[in-house]
């Protein structure tokens, strides 16, 4: 325990200098592994926790070249400084910071070491780790480059959707078991300069390729699965609205046939019953049968059940909805593609809206003519930060997610798009459709 305490002691006073450098570097690079939705919030993260994070990553650099077994203890210090910073200062779950923290840690460990045996062999001095201050910052420099330009190289093989299981994260850490132990060899062998071998930062960066290959490998499988899980009950979901639209459309029709006749003949009966018990049952029917009338007629049959359905969920929920649409604008589409449109658009601005205030609540629905485009657009405010679309704030977010997807990939069927905007608390889903020539009016 004395050696340990010595070395402590004489790692702070001759690495300290050294070990902020590296602190800074981390925090730089570690960006570079985020995924998009991190950046967001690493932009928000407050001073102090960027301070407390390179204090963090400092004290773990000043201990790394610890020897012995407690070496390994040194090197698990780092990782976990690196998987705290992550979590931090990216909002990210525990199960991909872990995930993206052991990513940096091997590259950026491996690399380290490569360049220090470099400096050895050919120097015949580690000049990342002794010599003046100037030297040791530039060798910094030079490792921070190269570190950059690897991970820039390997971003686009990073999964952006890091849902990490419990069985990926121990796939993930056992991979890694190889290069602990290679990276850690020459403290175990009396070596100096001039005995080290070539085959020692061989060894380290193919042990490192290896664990990083398996560990993209296992991200990716599970991000498939994941995916495919999605889309499956996407789909379903899918189905099953239809379906739903194919029912009410149905009971609409029969309604609507019947709503009339119906209506007269209650009034007749209140006019010309004697007993006011008969006339007061009469009058409550009328009420009964009232709200099955169309309450929104846009010139679309198709929305008009769908906005019937889900003005009646805002009623009830006390979502104040406002409904300004062109319903013949968008004849051309098919009424089950205009379901998933609309009802998906529908359900995620009502799904925000019960997030909120009572008196914050509040979706507009509005189509316009935009060129040989039919745009409609539903705008609905939203909680902060919750106007990333393509990741779900539902309970099981390997099940939901994929709704604005849908609509989007709908809309690129008939040659438009659709496009997502959050800003101050508003969420903004605008969908373009390209009309047909007969419909613009163009030969």
């Amino acid at each position: 325990m004395i050696g340990l305490w010595e070395q402590v002691g004489q790692l702070l006073r001759t690495q300290g200098l050294t070990a902020g450098l590296l602190g800074s570097l981390d925090l730089v690079l570690l960006v570079w592994v985020m995924p998009a939705r991190a950046l967001q919030n690493v932009k928000r993260a407050p001073l102090w926790e960027w301070a407390g994070c390179w204090l963090l990553l400092t004290a773990a650099h000043c201990l790394e070249d610890i020897r012995g077994l407690y070496g390994y203890i040194a090197l698990l210090a780092v990782c976990l400084s690196q998987w705290v910073c992550l979590w931090t200062l990216g909002r990210m779950s525990a199960g991909a910071a872990g995930y993206s923290a052991l990513y940096y840690f091997l590259l950026s460990n491996c690399v380290d070491g490569v360049l220090r045996f470099g400096s050895m062999r050919l120097l015949g001095t580690d000049l990342l780790r002794i010599g003046p201050m100037p030297q040791r910052a530039a060798a910094l420099l030079l490792q921070g480059a190269v570190l950059g330009g690897l991970l820039l190289l390997l971003r686009r093989k990073l999964p952006q959707d890091r849902q990490m299981n419990r069985s990926a994260l121990w796939a993930a850490v056992l991979s890694s078991v190889p290069y602990l132990f290679v990276c850690r060899i020459t403290n175990w062998l009396p070596l100096d300069n001039e005995q080290l071998t070539g085959a020692i930062p061989v060894m380290l960066a193919a042990s490192c390729a290896l664990a990083l290959t398996m560990q993209i490998t296992v991200a990716g499988r599970l991000q498939a699965e994941i995916q495919a899980r999605r889309l499956e009950q996407s789909l379903r979901m899918d189905q099953q609205r239809r379906q739903q639209f194919l029912l009410a459309k149905a009971s609409a029709d029969a309604l609507q046939r019947n709503y009339h006749d119906l209506k007269n003949i209650l009034l007749y009966l209140e006019q010309t019953a004697d007993k006011e018990e008969v006339r007061a049952y009469t009058r409550r029917v009328i009420g009964e049968v009232r709200p099955f009338e169309q309450l929104v007629r846009t010139g679309n049959e198709a929305m008009d059940i769908l906005l019937g359905q889900k003005l009646a969920v805002c009623q009830a929920e006390e979502i104040p909805c406002t409904v300004d649409l062109e319903g013949a604008l968008f004849n051309f589409v098919n009424p089950l593609d205009l379901c998933t449109i609309l009802g998906n658009g529908l359900d995620n601005a009502i799904e925000a809206s019960r997030k909120l205030e009572p008196e914050r609540r509040r979706i507009l629905i509005k189509s316009a003519r935009r060129g040989e485009y039919a745009l409609l657009s539903v705008r609905n405010n939203c909680l902060p930060g919750a106007g990333n679309w393509r990741h779900s704030s539902k309970p099981n977010p390997d099940q939901h997610g994929y709704g604005i997807a849908n609509i989007r990939r709908t809309a690129q069927t008939y040659g438009g798009e659709a496009v997502c905007s959050c800003s101050e608390g508003s969420f903004l889903l605008t969908v373009l459709l390209l009309r047909p020539k007969s419909e613009t009016g163009e030969e």
